[in-house]
């Protein structure tokens, strides 16, 4: 099987691609500044499990993800142990033994997982590495040294073309080169072959606060069996399609963000840094099956994701928003579920379910 790879960093000098090959250029999020322009549409939230994962020895849920089967998987940050939930059922859980360390299967800083059928990819930011579970047997399959310094892995998505056996991988990294290898691109592209990494391309070249502000990049990634591969910046408020070469097919401001604050302010000892009342979203993107992006987003609030943005995933083009049930931690969409972390009353997390009806 032949795989490629794609780190969302700048690494060597190499080919550099992504021009715009559609005229689809939305409104820039500075230009929304109506609240009343967002639609908001009534959605019908139905309650179908729901359990408390303390219960289940779960302390500080991070990195939520779920496959096809509805098989859930989430990290208890303290001990970088990874918990399953088989076919939404939450009554019980598996434990895949991971633990905090530098060994094999070990972890430092872990900050996204994703489930591609039965696989469970692990990026940790700390060790420059990507890490392969098969959750049937609990068992690490691969892992995948990412040896230059400036390779961090933020977030990893993975997506099977159509009718062909070639897999993407695309990485969001935190970090990227130095000097000219920045202006390169942050988004590379790699081919495994025998379990050794190949160039392909580079491309999306660093904005201005990317280079002062690493952490400006992060965000989420998603792609489709076509291979192109969705962008929403968590700070910047922005949304990107490429196709699978990195050209861009259409980006666009976020609707929800409304621009009335800076995203750094200067202090009085002549620092610069980040504005906790900068306008955001969370990140948090998803792809329906109807044609739909699903987009997270805090209201200008805070973290906490309090309802969520639905655009075109062909051309952007925004639909409708609607509210959450009430404010989660982190959420997935798979078919017509919302899986949600929800802060509990003890001052804990609740995983709940919920059947989406209206969209």
């Amino acid at each position: 099987m032949k795989i490629l790879i794609f780190l969302f960093i700048s690494l060597v000098p190499v080919r550099t691609v992504g021009q715009v090959v559609s005229e689809t250029i939305l409104t820039n999020s500075s230009q929304i500044t109506d609240e009343e322009r967002i639609s908001w549409k009534p959605i019908n939230f139905t309650l179908v499990d729901s359990t408390y994962l303390d219960d289940h020895d779960i302390f500080y849920p991070h990195a939520l993800t779920v496959n096809e089967k509805l098989d859930i998987a989430l990290m208890a940050w303290g001990k970088r142990s990874v918990y399953l939930f088989e076919q939404a059922k939450l009554s019980e859980s598996s434990k895949i033994e991971t633990k905090r360390g530098r060994g094999p299967g070990e972890y430092e800083s872990p900050f996204d997982m994703y489930f591609n059928n039965d696989m469970l990819w692990i990026s940790d930011i700390g060790l420059r590495k990507i890490d392969v579970w098969d959750t049937d047997t609990k068992t690490l399959k691969h892992s995948f040294g990412l040896e230059n310094r400036f390779v961090k892995p933020d977030q990893v998505v993975i997506c099977k073309l159509i009718n062909s056996n070639t897999v993407y991988l695309y990485v969001l990294s935190t970090q990227y080169g130095s000097g000219y290898l920045k202006k390169e691109g942050v988004i590379h592209s790699y081919i495994l072959n025998d379990k050794e990494l190949m160039m392909n391309n580079t491309f999306q070249e660093l904005s201005e606060d990317q280079e002062r502000y690493p952490y400006v990049i992060t965000g989420d990634l998603k792609c489709n069996n076509q291979g192109e591969l969705y962008y929403t910046g968590d700070f910047t408020g922005t949304i990107r399609k490429y196709d699978s070469d990195g050209n861009i097919i259409f980006f666009r401001g976020a609707i929800n963000v409304v621009v009335e604050e800076p995203l750094f302010i200067n202090l009085d000892d002549g620092m610069t840094r980040f504005n906790p009342k900068a306008p955001r979203i969370n990140g948090e993107l998803f792809i329906g099956n109807n044609g739909e992006l699903f987009i997270s987003h805090s209201r200008n609030r805070d973290r906490d994701i309090y309802g969520v943005d639905v655009y075109s995933a062909s051309n952007g083009a925004y639909n409708f928003s609607f509210k959450l049930p009430a404010p989660a931690k982190e959420i997935f969409i798979a078919k017509d579920r919302l899986i949600a972390i929800e802060f509990n009353v003890n001052e804990g997390h609740d995983l709940k379910i919920y059947k989406l009806e209206g969209l």
